[in-house]
């Protein structure tokens, strides 16, 4: 991945310069040697993490010398037989320092010592900067977290999130980093360290849905992912966690989820969802339902068009919406309709609606001349008995409306009532 240039300066150490060129470079180094009577022959600019400077007993050596180096991240050596002479804020320059005399093995154990630092500090190097790339490059959350709860590192997406520096984020927690209030930090609506532990404490990556955040543009809905890290031991010493903005997401699924339970021309529920509906929330409950059908309603699609039928059908869907705004009202196809009631009600209550739905669909069918053939007629049919299905509900009101349309063609009946003359 990559080939690094060490460039060396050898300063007045004459002597010692063939035992330290016939030093063969590591892997994916290359050494360039340069030679000087003085540190003061070597341009700072031209320095930088990937040189050496190797010093023999330089006199007037100070640390004002050595600074300009020492901020380029230069290896700094040096070689003297009088250490106790030199000032201890010039020896603290120094990355190493090796007391003469040397002879050339161990010379060359020190300088092997020197290229094996070097090459571990440049793929820490290395390794910092891919994984700065990496977590950068992505527009989702990203950040590592010790144990205790301080970030360590975070990307540029976290910081832009919080709308803070990251000086202001790492070596912080959550509560200063989001700004959270005293009265949100007791409530524990947002503590994340529950979920923390309980993926330190699974030992493997886990999922959550539930984090949200107030962002310029409202809240976002987050899906986290959270690892735990763990020392040599496979002991957890904090998490790296990673959020993906789901909002989107979550409302295209919500839009898909609406659009398979509902039907497209009345907005109503359709089939799919009265049967879902009907399982999930019946139980032992006493369950209700009213089974409606348009009576010649062919004629206004044979006579006017299929728009005008379409008409009907959506005036139609809101007037059984506007009477039972509280229970669920489904097309179940073409002209046909159900309401269902789940629960205990009174009789007369019923009565009183189904009157006022067959009366407020005479009024609405009366606006349009095309409409004016049609009526409503409706079969009702109950049980509190759990065990029967609801397709044999389904079909003991669709009995009863069928039975209506014949002798009592825009009213109601009720199933108990005819069920002698239909079995």
């Amino acid at each position: 991945m990559y080939n690094c240039i060490l460039k060396i300066y050898l300063v007045n150490s004459n002597e010692m310069n063939e035992t330290i060129e016939s030093i063969p470079p590591l892997e994916k180094f290359t050494h360039e040697f340069k030679t000087c009577d003085s540190i003061d022959e070597i341009s700072a600019d031209e320095t930088d993490m990937n040189t050496v400077i190797i010093i023999n007993n330089s006199p007037n050596l100070t640390a004002q010398k050595i600074i300009p180096f020492k901020k380029n991240d230069v290896t700094l050596v040096l070689m003297t037989d009088d250490v106790e002479s030199l000032m201890e804020s010039v020896l603290n320059m120094f990355n190493y320092v090796w007391n003469l005399p040397l002879n050339p093995p161990v010379m060359r154990h020190h300088f092997k010592k020197i290229l094996k630092d070097l090459k571990l500090k440049k793929e820490y190097w290395l390794t910092q900067n891919y994984l700065n790339t990496l977590i950068n490059s992505v527009p989702d959350l990203i950040w590592f977290k010790r144990k205790d709860g301080i970030h360590l590192k975070v990307n540029e997406a976290f910081c832009e999130a919080v709308n803070k520096d990251r000086d202001d984020v790492e070596g912080y927690e959550h509560a200063h980093i989001w700004g959270l209030t005293e009265e949100q930090i007791a409530s524990g609506a947002y503590d994340c360290s529950k979920s923390e532990i309980e993926v330190m404490n699974a030992g493997t990556t886990l999922i959550f849905h539930e984090e949200v955040y107030h962002s310029k543009r409202g809240m976002i809905q987050l899906g986290v992912y959270k690892t735990p890290i763990k020392d040599e031991y496979g002991r957890a010493i904090g998490t790296v966690g990673f959020a993906q903005d789901i909002t989107k997401l979550m409302e295209q699924q919500e839009t898909i989820l609406k659009m398979a339970q509902t039907d497209a021309l009345t907005q109503l529920t359709n089939r799919r969802y009265f049967y879902e509906y009907v399982n999930e929330n019946r139980g032992e409950n006493m369950i209700t339902l009213c089974y409606i059908d348009l009576d010649h309603f062919k004629l206004v699609n044979d006579n006017y068009g299929h728009p005008l039928g379409d008409a009907a059908l959506m005036g139609t869907a809101e007037v059984l919406k506007n009477t039972f705004p509280d229970e669920l009202v489904t097309r179940l196809g073409g002209d046909e309709f159900v309401v269902t009631i789940i629960g205990d009600y009174k009789f007369e209550d019923l009565l009183a609606r189904l009157k006022y739905l067959t009366e407020q669909a005479k009024d609405f069918y009366k606006m349009n001349k095309a409409f004016e053939t049609l009526a409503m007629s409706i079969g009702i049919a109950w049980t509190d008995d759990s065990k029967i299905m609801i397709d044999s509900l389904l079909r003991m009101s669709d009995e009863a409306l069928y039975y209506c349309k014949t002798h009592n063609r825009g009213g109601y009946i009720f199933y108990e009532d005819i069920k002698d003359k239909v079995e």
